[in-house]
């Protein structure tokens, strides 16, 4: 299992809650694409490089809570 999984395993084991936040960039994290085109952008926005692949966001892990910020 991987070590990001037990970590948050053993903090719910232990009581405590798991959270991630959303962001409000709707972004489709499960579509690697847009979130590598994503993140260059972002990054490059920064005057820093981004290189390599995302990966699986915090808020898709089982035992983790996401919130996010909806305004009307």
């Amino acid at each position: 299992m991987p070590f990001r999984l037990l970590s948050i395993e053993y903090a719910n084991k232990l009581g405590s809650v798991v959270v991630a936040s959303a962001g409000n960039d709707s972004i489709d994290v499960s579509n690697k694409s847009e979130l590598n085109n994503f993140l260059k952008k972002k990054y490059a926005e920064e005057g820093k490089t981004f290189n390599g692949g995302g990966i699986e966001a915090p808020g898709e892990l089982p035992g983790v809570v996401t919130v996010y910020n909806a305004v009307k």
